[in-house]
């Protein structure tokens, strides 16, 4: 009988979810993050959707009320989805590069129930991905292997508009003047892109990423 041999699971994008995916990354020049369904095939997993939530974001942090986690969950579970499939953690370092932060892995071992595959990625569109188990031991696998295809045109239309209805930019450090948070909504379309284009002169941070509140539990 030959040996048993341990098979590290990939992770593959379908072509929607992987372009809707690089047009976020892409587009943003702060942080922003979200959530992933995903599908176990054989020692494989499968990405069949990429979302949005409302939150706040800045340089070096994106913060998601728990109220924002509780309506998305709700909203799924009223379309018919299973939110047990919500096993995809995405989240941005804008240049900051590809690395797990303090707070990453404070995030990670909070979502985590069973399995969590983790994504950071930059505005080049370049991805790290991990795996959190808690089952049968805590164990973390860096470096998972992804496989995506690239995104088009549709696709950034699709990324822009989610990004003025659910993203708003956190006031900047004190040092800089202060502004209020502006949701995309409220302004007119040159006005949003200068944001975008200008947002990447902020701190210059990706210590961080999506912040869970203290009381979210």
């Amino acid at each position: 009988m030959s040996p048993s041999v341990a098979l590290v699971p990939r992770l593959t994008f379908g072509h929607i979810a992987w372009m809707k995916l690089q047009a976020l990354l892409t587009l943003s020049k702060r942080e922003i993050s979200g959530f992933g369904k995903v599908i176990s095939r054989d020692h494989d997993f499968f990405v069949e959707d990429i979302f949005v939530l409302t939150q706040r974001v800045s340089s070096s942090e994106t913060v998601i009320s728990p109220e924002a986690v509780a309506g998305f969950l709700t909203e799924l579970v009223e379309k018919g989805e299973d939110p047990g499939l919500i096993k995809l953690w995405w989240h941005s370092h804008a240049n900051s590069g590809l690395f797990w932060s303090g707070i990453d892995h404070t995030n990670m071992r909070s979502l985590t129930r069973g399995f969590m595959f983790g994504l950071v990625g930059d505005d080049d569109g370049n991805v790290k991905v991990r795996l959190d188990l808690t089952e049968p031991i805590p164990l973390v696998i860096d470096e998972i292997p992804v496989h995506y295809d690239a995104a088009d045109e549709e696709t950034i239309v699709w990324a822009k508009a989610e990004m003025r209805k659910k993203v708003s930019f956190l006031p900047r450090p004190p040092a800089k003047p202060k502004i209020v948070a502006i949701v995309g909504d409220d302004l007119p379309d040159e006005v949003y892109e200068e944001l975008l284009a200008s947002a990447q002169e902020g701190d210059g941070g990706g210590r961080a990423s999506f912040r869970i509140p203290e009381d979210a539990d």
